[in-house]
């Protein structure tokens, strides 16, 4: 059975207990002065247990996610009016597998503040919880958003994942430049095993498309052999712990694309594998596949 590098089979626990660390303290919980926070505690003697609530459920989000939200739905029933709760609750619930209903309560959260979900962390989750839920526009705009504040994210690991969805989602949408200049950063900054060789992977299947293939030839060694990537496209629940923009079209195209160059016969297969997905939309990466396809059918003489 094909098995994950252990550090990306393990990167929800590391992503979540950075964003956690990383979370702030929403600004009706912040006291300037003592004076000013006995007035305030005077005028609303509820807040004191909001914000309590608030630090607790922040506190455990990294651990026991479940316990996080239900800390926000009590700090929701003292003052349900705010956006910290709903924020809050958006992440517990992202991190326990419901990317519907946490994409909701990031929703309410930005009814209530509009710019609450600007804070890299939260971006990130609501970024990846649009796209799991099938919320493509919400899904675009907040990776486009999120890629200038990528090393913002306190985890080399989240960093490294950050870049490598928002490409992929950029790239889904025919934007490949923004996507080159994302795995490139990516590329430049962090070297995480099992994600580094996806983004490499990325980068020569982006380089590529752009009709840079000895470029995208040097870049693709790094991703070391193709059969991993071919194991883990053959893998929906291990392509969900990979990365929540690991739609599977993109993978086997990724997977093709470092075949290309040393297994001519496991390339073909990936790339009809990916001409066959319903992730292919885009006509330009649908011609760009096929053009592939059609060199490596050719006699090698010919190629």
């Amino acid at each position: 059975m094909f098995l994950l590098p252990p550090v990306v089979a393990n990167l929800g626990a590391a992503d979540l207990a950075a964003a956690a660390a990383a979370s702030s303290r929403p600004a009706e919980c912040r006291v300037a002065t003592p004076s000013h926070g006995l007035w305030q505690a005077a005028r609303q003697p509820e807040l004191g247990r909001y914000c309590r609530l608030l630090a607790r459920g922040h506190a455990l989000l990294g651990r026991s996610p479940a316990s996080a939200l239900l800390a926000a739905e009590q700090a929701e029933r003292v003052l349900a009016t705010r956006a910290a709760p709903a924020l809050l609750a958006g992440r517990a619930l992202w991190a326990l597998g419901r990317p519907k209903d946490a994409h909701d309560r990031f929703l309410v959260a930005r009814s209530r503040a509009p710019g609450s979900l600007e804070t890299p962390e939260v971006l990130h989750a609501f970024a990846a919880s649009s796209l799991r839920a099938g919320q493509g526009e919400h899904a675009h705009s907040a990776y486009r958003s999120l890629v200038p504040r990528v090393g913002l994210l306190s985890d080399r690991v989240a960093r490294q994942r950050a870049y490598l969805e928002a490409s992929l989602v950029l790239m889904h949408e025919g934007a490949i430049g923004e996507a080159v200049g994302a795995l490139t950063e990516a590329r430049r900054r962090e070297v995480v095993p099992g994600l580094s060789e996806l983004v490499a992977g990325a980068l020569a299947l982006a380089l590529d498309r752009q009709g840079r293939r000895e470029e995208a030839r040097g870049v693709a060694a790094e991703a070391g052999a193709p059969s991993w990537l071919l194991a883990l496209a053959e893998q929906p629940n291990a392509r969900a712990d990979v990365t929540a923009a690991l739609v599977e079209g993109e993978l086997w195209a990724i997977a093709a694309m470092v075949a290309t160059f040393v297994e001519g016969d496991s390339a073909r297969e990936a790339w009809r594998r990916y001409l066959d997905s319903p992730a292919v939309k885009n006509v330009a990466l649908r011609k760009h596949a096929e053009e592939r396809l059609r060199l490596l059918s050719q006699p090698a003489r010919r190629r």
